[in-house]
């Protein structure tokens, strides 16, 4: 089987769940790598600083992952992306990276008393 020589294209979408408890996830989604050889499986890696180290934090077999670790529920936080593509034969280098900005709560609207009718 050939090395995998993959060009990744990573796209980045923040969504914000409400459930009992308003969570964030990472919803990552990248192309199947064009090349030599067919990816197996893909390593996704994460960091904080712009250009890493990276940390894998998980592997998928398909063309997307959902980010919903811990690290991804600090409201305002940065994140750096990248995927390798995996084969038999070895591993893709990393593609381009993307980085996923968490959002802050929508501030809460003040409450006005109601008007005193005289």
């Amino acid at each position: 089987m050939k090395k995998v020589h993959a060009l990744l294209l990573l796209i980045i979408l923040c969504s914000i769940s409400s459930l009992a408890q308003a969570a964030h996830s990472v919803t990552l989604t990248w192309s199947a790598g064009t090349g030599g050889g067919v990816a197996t499986s893909y390593d996704i890696q994460r960091s904080a600083i712009k250009g890493g180290p990276y940390t894998s934090i998980g592997t998928s077999p398909g063309t997307s992952l959902v980010d919903s670790s811990s690290a991804v529920q600090v409201e305002g936080a940065t994140f750096f992306y990248v995927v390798i593509a995996k084969n038999a034969a070895g591993s893709s280098a990393p593609s381009n990276e993307v980085s996923a900005t968490i959002p802050t709560s929508a501030p809460v609207p003040p409450v006005l008393a109601p008007p005193v009718v005289k």
